[in-house]
């Protein structure tokens, strides 16, 4: 991610114990005999066991009460041999207990934890992980754990914008429902569903625009590739990242180029169309807005001399590389440093500006 969060301060949230809680359910049950009935017994975790309770009797419609998706997933998992249970029982803790060496290492070809590997049960399976990311986690105040994120960039002077692109703003859950990006989408990947280390707030144009269901270990032709675990290391905009943009003035079409463009990156744009974006918003915004911007400056300022003008968009480009995730700064730098490169280009705006 372009920004950072450290994995334990991140994973120290009331949400994560929903997993737990689950977890603790599938060890429970994961030797019971063929003939067993449901019972809340089951549910080794007092709190969540009166909550499983609670929506059983509370619920109009059965539909919405987690009481009913439990007991559907155990009454099939129970049918099951032994060999069956075994298998997704232990998946599941790997999907969740080595999250960061599934998504790191991309040599890891045998993977049994999508929703495909578990066909008697899928369905299951399917509706109770849904309905926990649904419904259930609201009531471990998710919405609370979005809001520490955000709080915490605001206190490090950091906007609150999209960790995964540096340019989209993150909602206010308490305005609109929070988007947080399953980086094993949930489509495919039951297991890691509610997980707090596999949710990753981020603008709605990385989740519901360009990441979607892309599944982010496989690319189109089912080879394994490689994915930074967010919480492990960060994108650092001028040092471990450079975004480089080139002008093409016959045409006025800009170019944007990721630095170093390794295995890492290229996933990360594959998945998020990074380049395209970042080409669009500049495309939009430069002359319309940013250029203009600083012509109306330097008439303010009576700028009449073109090396002046210059010094004027080094300024901005210094700014801007000061703080690249203010205002899209990390896409104004470069943009400047190759409208500066194009001497027609900056003789034009710098005659509006005397003209004016």
């Amino acid at each position: 991610m372009i920004i950072f969060f450290s994995e334990k301060e991140y994973m120290d949230h009331h949400a994560s114990r929903l997993n737990e809680h689950i977890k603790e359910f599938f060890i429970e049950i994961q030797s019971l005999p063929k003939d067993s009935l449901f019972d809340l017994k089951y549910i080794p975790n007092e709190k969540f066991r009166d909550q499983v309770k609670n929506s059983q009797s509370r619920s109009t419609d059965a539909s919405k009460s987690i009481f009913l998706f439990i007991k559907k997933f155990f009454d099939k998992f129970v049918q099951l041999d032994q060999v069956e249970r075994d298998g997704l029982v232990r998946n599941f803790l790997i999907a969740t207990g080595e999250l960061k060496e599934i998504i790191s290492n991309a040599n890891q070809n045998d993977l049994e934890i999508k929703y495909k590997n578990y066909p008697k049960i899928q369905k299951e399976l399917k509706e109770l992980f849904n309905f926990l990311y649904e419904k259930t986690l609201t009531s471990f105040n998710i919405n609370n754990h979005y809001n520490i994120i955000s709080e915490k960039l605001l206190d490090e002077y950091i906007p609150v914008i999209c960790p995964i692109c540096g340019t989209g703003e993150l909602s206010d859950p308490d305005i609109i429902k929070a988007d947080y990006d399953h980086l094993l989408c949930q489509e495919l990947y039951p297991f890691t569903s509610i997980f707090l280390g596999n949710l990753i707030p981020c603008c709605i144009q990385c989740n519901r625009g360009t990441k979607k269901n892309t599944d982010i270990l496989r690319n189109q032709y089912s080879q394994r590739r490689k994915f930074k675990y967010p919480f492990s290391e960060e994108f650092k905009i001028n040092s471990t990242l450079k975004i480089d943009v080139t002008l093409n003035s016959s045409v006025v079409r800009w170019k944007v180029d990721i630095n170093p463009y390794n295995e890492y990156t290229q996933t990360w744009d594959e998945i998020y169309k990074i380049k395209d974006r970042y080409e669009k918003i500049i495309t939009k915004n430069f002359f319309r807005f940013w250029l203009k911007e600083l012509k109306d400056e330097c008439i303010e300022e009576k700028v009449n001399k073109r090396k002046n003008f210059i010094n004027k968009i080094n300024v901005k480009i210094n700014t801007y590389k000061k703080n690249p995730l203010s205002s899209f700064g990390l896409l104004r730098a470069p943009a400047f440093e190759a409208f500066k490169q194009n001497s027609d280009l900056v003789d034009i705006a710098f005659q509006q500006i005397v003209s004016s």
